[in-house]
């Protein structure tokens, strides 16, 4: 490698992760590459003898340890040994999940609260069955609002104040209606509620898609929920007005799969894309290797044609504009497994915002 490449693009070890206990899934989401089972990555779940070897070199650099990406994580029977790995190095663990594999228990929903897990968004998209499953195939809305309320009783029961519970409602044609009404129920729930748009054809796209609603404001309880670590140096960097958000990641988070590979970012999965593999190789080799660098070389000088052999530059991803003199489209979720820019900015919308309230 270069030393004059490695000089300009070395980066400090990240503090935010994405640790994927595996690509599965119990729903079949219409524009999910995993629940189509269209994703091109291999399939399967991380032991715990993996994410042990994993933990054990991110450890003294972890603020931040989202155990999810690709799947359903309660899917994988370790999970709980996971997130009680992460609260004992009081390391900031969340989850994201659709809460309807199965039914908890009083004793599971014990477990899950007493694992330490910090925080757990649920993935709610209707307040009827009807509405619910049109777009979480499969899902059944009964059993994630118990579940959610079996863990609401587990921390009152265990006088705890974590998890942290947070309801994902992402807004397309077919739940719009049923909005405000979530919002009330929400808040006869005692769970603060968070609105984003899903990432969609036209065909499923809502009137909130078409014009913006106070509804849709980033809601402040999502910073002491999702805590995204400040980097300073993050900050100093300027970024091209064409450069997405989940194009930034490769400056301050770290995707790890089920099976140790890593990506540049959280949006594409496949060998083609692989920067490196933690299980093999140090966090140092992998975080500043070519791969990374090039990348970091190619988003922080986009505008002209680079030539860098970055995977940003030369694959499909969410920047579907390479350079300045291509017209800017957004890239589709069936697309190679990408995951769509839409929703990964909706996701990890907090990157964007604690930047710009930081430089203020």
């Amino acid at each position: 490698m270069d030393k004059q490449l490695k000089k300009a693009y070395k980066r400090p070890m990240p503090r935010h992760y994405f640790i994927d206990p595996g690509n599965l899934c119990n729903l079949s989401c219409p524009f999910c590459p995993t629940g189509r089972r269209t994703a091109n990555a291999q399939r399967g779940l991380m032991p715990r003898e993996t994410f042990d070897i994993i933990f054990d070199k991110i450890r003294k650099h972890a603020k931040l340890i989202c155990l999810y990406n690709w799947g359903e994580p309660f899917i994988n029977k370790d999970i709980l040994y996971m997130l009680s790995v992460c609260a004992r190095h009081h390391i900031h663990s969340h989850l994201d999940s659709n809460l309807t594999l199965r039914d908890f228990s009083d004793d599971e929903a014990e477990a899950i609260v007493r694992s330490g897990v910090s925080s757990i968004f649920a993935s709610i998209d209707g307040i009827t069955q009807q509405t619910y499953e049109k777009y979480r195939v499969n899902g059944q809305l009964d059993r994630v609002l118990n579940n959610l309320r079996q863990i609401m009783r587990a921390k009152k029961r265990l006088n705890m104040k974590t998890p942290e519970l947070g309801w994902a409602f992402y807004i397309h044609k077919f739940n719009e209606h049923e909005v405000f009404r979530a919002k009330e129920l929400a808040e006869e729930m005692g769970i603060n509620i968070w609105f984003k748009l899903l990432s969609a054809d036209l065909s499923w796209q809502s009137s909130f898609h078409k014009e913006w609603n106070e509804i849709l404001a980033f809601p402040k309880w999502v910073e002491t929920a999702y805590p995204v670590p400040y980097d300073p140096y993050f900050t100093e960097i300027h970024f091209h007005k064409a450069i997405l958000e989940v194009c930034k990641q490769p400056f301050n988070t770290m995707i790890v799969e089920w099976n140790g590979d890593v990506m540049p970012c959280c949006a594409v999965s496949g060998d083609e894309y692989k920067m490196g593999n933690l299980i093999e190789d140090s966090l140092d080799a992998v975080w500043n290797g070519e791969k990374f660098c090039r990348c970091r070389q190619f988003i922080t000088n986009f505008g002209p044609v680079q030539n860098t052999g970055a995977v940003c530059e030369t694959l499909i991803c969410p920047l579907k504009q390479k350079h300045n003199d291509q017209v800017t489209e957004t890239v589709s979720e069936n697309r190679l497994g990408t995951k769509s820019w839409y929703a990964l900015f909706s996701r990890h919308k907090l990157f964007s915002r604690k930047g710009k309230n930081l430089r203020r």
